[in-house]
């Protein structure tokens, strides 16, 4: 069974657990101290409004995040509010969990009333599936080379 949890306390005790995907997957590379992304996500911890913090349990056991917040990337401020860090655990890949995140993404953004969700990526084929719309490939200026997908989720009200 596949629960979606907003986290509103942020002593919750997945937290630790959403730390460290979040720095093994970008927080090295980018050159954040752990720290760093320990506030980064202590910090989107709110309960009705942006930013969020959502946490994945499949069986009880922790499998993914994603956040729900008003910037992302510094180069694009005409863009907002953003689907942020969305990551699913190796081990929970391949199982279809992405189909259920996503109808969880559109269902926690129709109840906060928001209209679109903007998310970048490298994954080209992914998220069209899901009904988002590709608008652009654009410069990061993550590096002197990095280009990066941007794509848009139109969001209907309920």
């Amino acid at each position: 069974m596949t629960e979606i949890i907003c986290i509103t306390d942020k002593h919750h005790p997945a937290l630790p657990a959403i730390i460290q995907w979040l720095y093994d997957w970008w927080g090295k590379d980018e050159d954040y101290t752990k720290e760093q992304v320990e506030a980064y996500v202590r910090n989107a911890v709110c309960k009705d409004r942006i930013p969020q913090v959502f946490l994945i349990l499949q069986d009880g056991v922790p499998a993914g995040t994603f956040q729900f917040a008003m910037s992302d990337i510094d180069t694009r401020p005409d863009c907002y509010p953003w689907l942020r860090d969305f990551w699913i655990e190796p081990a929970f890949r391949g199982k279809g969990l992405t189909y259920t995140l996503m109808e969880a993404v559109k269902d926690h953004a129709a109840r906060l009333h928001l209209t679109e969700l903007y998310l970048f990526t490298r994954h080209e084929g992914l998220y069209e599936k899901f009904g988002w719309e590709y608008i652009e490939t654009f410069p990061t200026h993550l590096t002197p080379e990095d280009k990066q997908r941007l794509y848009r989720l139109s969001i209907c009200k309920n």
